[in-house]
């Protein structure tokens, strides 16, 4: 009884010292039956039908796992009616589901109907699903742990019907019809119960899920309902009808003594991470050391050499390091009532990458007052850690090794009525699913029942109290009085989302008949993205977080399950995981990818410290008298580029003349010139030829004039790209014989006649180039002018008068007349 004072003082603390239990975990949303919260509620047909024992497999094969319930107390119909037959229902799993399927009209809601054909055979009372044929498809495996045969009372039954079966069928599958049922395992003894467990797993390690099964009502040599259970290995031989009264199973494994009810429940899973499944299996009645009925979970590791019986009052599993067994802490308790097995907290094996699976332990009877109990045991070389196992060490206590007791909100809740595991929220992490059928949501609900999820991955308190208020990520409310809510529960992505669905079974639901409640996974809605901006340097890294939030507001971190990352494939850089090195400069965005959910972020890389300069163009050849841009370019080692010409410097030799205005450069003197582009201590260079063009002439000056007078003619207009004319020649009357006339660059000449004279002028320059050019002079011709002198000028006649021509013309006058009155 020390454990019950322990608990009430435990109790007590938390009254008055709220503080000192570490609650960890914020309370959770709460979806409530009564308000019809679920999203898919499946009825059963009939009162006593007990409707609510759940499994999921892909039956169908189309990727969507689908619903398996069974419905133990089913009565078959017909000629001769068979009570309580049992029947199974198959609902396949699809994204339309939703709402209200009631089996009352089965034939229209179920796809497929499997009924039993024993009378108070209980068909259904354990399902589940497996590919124990071996063919790659999932396989429907159902117990009938009643069934009887003749001359051998309640032996239990297990039938295997093989997958696929495609589409929905019009007609039930009965049980005795072996063009259906593949495999039928008898059990061996009058009230053995065979099939109240089943499970699958490979458990040898050829790739082919094995068959486990528990007869938890066995006699064995140690006394009445000792317990067994059977490893059957799967594969296509695995067919046909077994009877343990005259077959043997490849495995079997007995109960260590009487009334430990060995195979009540079990499950597999890989505890120590080495790829096969291992064998979990509840003797909820054992007692050891401290009481009768404190129960035991052995665990055997799976193995490709497991003896053929494997008998516990013999095999030492422990001191051998071929498993362990767990007895619980205090009489009553019912430990290994229900056992699971999955990773909750995410460790693997560093030696092959396998995860640990952890084990879930309920003892819902708890000290015989069935408040109930949970106990979480991480796997791998946690499990042992802090013990002390020897060769002599055959059992060691729960509470040694239990690394997170769960205690219920109320007494009498029976917490750990059922038990599983699945990754719910879709974080990678499996996620703890603890059923307390007897609980009560409200005053008005007594025996509702009530189902509890924790998020696995975070660190949960060593203890854990389910407080009225929550305490959970997620408390499922049953809808009625003694519905018993939460007796059994399941998973399965029913709904196709890639995220497991939260299955409940409440087999006592409206006075039997049965319901199961579907919750679709609270899988992430929106993802967050940080930072959701950020600068860096190219060649520096960054990190990102990406966390998840579901329909309930609840957040968790997804950045390193099933995340991608992404940038354009211009940004360059590479990705490890969540860390991204960075390449090219620019302003890029940042894609995250979870389960088909998307966020971005801005990612701004600026460049690195330059290292090289780049002038264009390097290679060009322009006319003297041209202008060339050029375009200074910067470097850094990732090859990121950025354009620096304003602030940078451009020269050319002296000797190339020209003139710069700033990044273009006008060419003057032709040849073959290096340029420089300077930017802060870094240069390059660039070829820029030139190459000559001829000088223009033009004449300017006095165009036009009267014969004799002194013309002036100008030859500066002239020009050259290179301002190299070496020669100005004139040509008076375009002879052609140039120097002849005149040279230089302003001269005169005297036309001494009149007329129309060509006026040329040819320029050469340092290269021996030329141009001519012409320009017409108009010159006047100036009229003669008459004169004489007479002599003498007066006297008496007759007298005689010389007179004397002394008239002038520049052409010379060749006519005179006279008149002397």
């Amino acid at each position: 009884m020390m454990k019950r004072w322990l608990l009430a003082c435990f109790w007590a603390a938390v009254m008055l010292f709220g503080v000192m239990l570490l609650m960890v975990r914020a309370d959770g949303p709460v979806v409530d039956m009564d308000q019809h919260e679920e999203d898919l509620r499946v009825i059963g047909e009939e009162s006593l039908d007990y409707l609510g024992e759940m499994a999921t497999g892909d039956i169908n094969q189309d990727g969507i796992p689908d619903l398996i319930v069974g419905a133990s107390g089913y009565d078959v119909d017909g000629g001769t009616p068979i009570t309580n037959a049992g029947a199974v229902y198959v609902i396949f799993g699809s994204p339309l589901l939703s709402g209200t399927l009631d089996l009352n009209g089965s034939a229209e809601n179920a796809d497929v109907i499997i009924l039993g054909y024993v009378e108070d055979g209980y068909a259904g009372h354990t399902v589940t699903s497996g590919d124990v044929n071996g063919d790659g498809y999932a396989d429907i495996v159902i117990g009938a742990d009643c069934v009887s045969l003749p001359g051998r009372q309640v032996v239990g039954a297990v039938y295997v019907i093989p997958g696929p079966i495609t589409q929905s069928l019009s007609t039930p599958i009965y049980l005795s019809d072996t063009n259906w049922v593949t495999l039928t395992v008898y059990g061996d003894n009058d009230y053995d119960r065979l099939g109240r467990a089943v499970a699958t797993g490979d458990v040898n390690g050829d790739a082919v899920a094995d068959l486990v099964v528990g007869a938890y009502r066995a006699d064995g040599p140690h006394g009445s309902d000792s317990g067994r259970a059977y490893v059957f290995y799967g594969g296509s031989s695995l067919s046909g009808t077994i009877d343990l009264h005259t077959d043997t199973a490849d495995v079997t494994i007995i109960g260590d003594d009487g009334y430990d009810r060995l195979g009540r429940s079990l499950t597999t899973g890989d505890v120590n991470g080495d790829g096969l499944a291992d064998l979990l299996i509840g003797a909820y009645w054992r007692g050891e050391g401290v009481g009768p009925g404190a129960g035991e979970v052995v665990l055997i590791y799976g193995s490709d050499s497991l003896s053929a019986t494997i008998d516990l009052s013999q095999h030492n599993l422990t001191g051998s390091g071929l498993g362990m067994r767990f007895y619980g802490v205090d009489d009553g308790d019912g430990a290994g009532f229900f056992v699971d097995a999955g990773n909750i907290d995410g460790d693997i094996n560093p030696d092959n990458g396998e995860g640990y699976d952890d084990i879930l332990i309920s003892a819902y009877l708890e000290n015989y007052n069935e408040d109930g109990e949970a106990y979480l045991l991480y796997g791998g070389p946690a499990l042992t850690a802090g013990l002390t196992i020897t060769s002599g060490t055959w059992t060691v206590l729960i509470s040694d090794c239990a690394d997170v007791v769960f205690y219920p909100a109320n007494t009498g809740d029976r917490l750990g009525r059922s038990l599983t595991s699945a990754d719910l929220n879709g974080d990678g992490y499996e996620d703890i699913v603890l059923g307390a059928s007897r609980a009560d949501p409200s005053i008005a609900r007594v025996n509702a029942g009530e189902t509890y999820v924790f998020y696995g991955g975070a660190p949960f308190s060593p203890t854990l109290l389910i407080s009225p208020t929550g305490n959970t990520d997620l408390t499922v409310l049953g809808d009625r009085p003694d519905d018993e809510s939460g007796r059994s529960t399941a998973f399965g992505d029913l709904n196709g989302d890639r995220v497991d669905d939260l299955i409940i079974g409440a087999v006592m639901a409206d006075s039997g008949v049965g319901e199961v409640y579907i919750i679709w996974g609270p899988r992430a809605t929106t993802l967050h993205i940080t930072p959701a901006t950020e600068t860096i340097t190219a060649g520096e890294t960054t990190s990102f977080t990406v966390t998840a939030e579901n329909r309930y507001s609840q957040s968790w971190d997804v950045t390193t399950y099933t995340t991608t990352f992404d940038v354009p494939l211009a940004a360059g850089g590479v990705w490890a995981g969540n860390i991204y090195t960075s390449e090219k400069a620019g302003t890029w965005t940042v894609t995250a990818t979870h389960r088909g959910l998307t966020t971005t972020a801005i990612l701004t890389v600026t460049h690195a410290a330059m290292d090289s300069l780049l002038l264009t163009p390097p290679a060009e050849t322009i006319s003297s008298g041209s202008s060339i841009s050029y375009t200074l370019l910067a470097h850094d080692v990732y090859t990121n580029e950025w354009d620096v010409t304003l602030a940078g410097t451009f020269t050319t030799p002296f000797s190339a003349g020209g003139a710069w205005a700033q990044r273009v450069y006008t060419a003057e003197n032709d040849g073959t010139w290096i340029i420089t582009g300077t930017y802060a201590g870094l240069w390059d260079t660039a070829t820029l030829t030139v190459t000559n063009v001829a000088p223009t002439a033009v004449i300017s000056g006095t165009a036009s004039g009267n014969e004799g007078d002194e013309l002036w003619f100008d030859a500066s207009l002239s020009s050259d790209p290179g301002n190299d004319i070496v020669l100005y020649e004139w040509d008076f009357e375009y002879s052609g014989v140039f120097a002849a006339d005149a040279t230089g660059l302003v001269t005169t000449h005297t036309y001494a006649h009149d007329g129309a004279y060509t006026l040329a002028l040819r320029v050469t320059d340092d290269n021996a180039a030329t141009d001519l050019t012409t320009t017409t002079v108009s010159i006047q011709d100036l009229d003669p002018t008459a004169g004489f002198e007479a002599s003498p000028r007066s006297g008496i006649e007759p007298l005689t008068v010389v007179f004397t021509d002394t008239s002038t013309s520049r052409d010379g006058i060749v006519a005179w007349v006279w008149d002397f009155g």
